[in-house]
């Protein structure tokens, strides 16, 4: 196997636009991106996110955020 070999079988699968990324976390720690200040979410997925809702892992109802802090 070559890198040359790799390039080439991504460049024939792989379709970007078509890719979805999860993250899973609190939204507001992961929001800024990078420590290092290389890259936000915004920057990394296009300004595109959705925020899904806990879900009961029994019945994959979602769950209701609890109420902001004071």
């Amino acid at each position: 196997m070559t890198a040359e070999r790799v390039l080439a079988a991504a460049k024939k699968h792989l379709k970007p636009e078509e890719l979805v990324g999860l993250i899973v976390g609190k939204w507001e720690e992961i929001a800024p991106g990078d420590p290092e200040g290389r890259a936000s979410m915004e920057q990394l997925f296009g300004g595109k996110s959705e925020e899904l809702p806990l879900r009961d892992p029994l019945t994959l109802e979602p769950i209701a955020a609890p109420a902001p802090a004071n």
